[in-house]
């Protein structure tokens, strides 16, 4: 997986609970204007590594 592609879980995740942090800090006026915060996230892919090997176990390259 590649640290800089953008959309990443791991990403999207640390920019949530970065933001959640700031949101707790700060003081709150009154409760009755807090709105509830949802995330939502649709996954339509999944990285899977995986090395495919021949019958004497080496790795084979280039499959197409």
């Amino acid at each position: 997986m590649k640290a800089g592609r953008p959309g990443c879980p791991v990403q999207v995740f640390g920019l949530w609970l970065l933001l959640s942090c700031f949101r707790s800090a700060a003081p709150q006026e009154s409760p009755s204007q807090d709105t509830p915060f949802k995330i939502e996230v649709n996954v339509n892919r999944v990285l899977v590594q995986v090395v495919a090997r021949d019958a004497q176990g080496q790795v084979v390259r280039d499959l197409k």
